[in-house]
């Protein structure tokens, strides 16, 4: 063969080799990518089964707590009707203690009610960290910042 046609040939054989390299250094770069965010879903989804684990036994306590709360009521309302054990100012001082206690039961309660009926937003805030998370390693593995506006 002639000169030029075999430096063509060795050029485009050089520009294929080249993007052969490169379409290889890509999906390696896909792969170390795909494998952090893995791991990063594991170690979420592990957080979030272990904080699940942890939410029943504190439903379980309030619930306790609650009934605790109820059996003290009905033992002031004993003390009230026997005269003379208490005065009258340390009964309303009381009183309003296992008031005050009782709303701050029932709110808890409530929330605690309201992350068991409704997961989703406990997943939704999950899901959540975890993309803002990833898009931060992203960003940080590009030298990327984010809009100041956004920060």
């Amino acid at each position: 063969m002639s000169e030029p046609a075999s430096r063509l040939r060795r050029t485009i054989v050089n520009l294929l080799l080249a993007m052969l390299n490169a379409t290889l250094i890509l999906v390696a770069l896909c792969l170390y990518l795909e494998l952090r965010v893995l791991q990063k879903v594991d170690n979420l989804t592990a957080t979030f089964a272990k904080n699940l684990v942890h939410v029943e036994p504190l439903q379980d306590s309030v619930q306790v707590l609650s009934s605790e709360v109820a059996e003290l009521k009905t033992e002031l309302v004993a003390l009230r009707e026997t005269p003379g054990k208490l005065t009258s100012a340390a009964q309303e001082e009381l009183a309003l203690r296992l008031d005050s206690l009782n709303e701050k039961v029932t709110a808890v309660k409530t929330s605690f009610d309201g992350v068991l009926q409704n997961p989703e937003t406990l997943v939704a805030e999950v899901v959540n960290a975890g993309a803002d998370a990833a898009v931060s390693a992203i960003a940080d593995l590009r030298g990327c910042t984010l809009p100041e506006n956004q920060m």
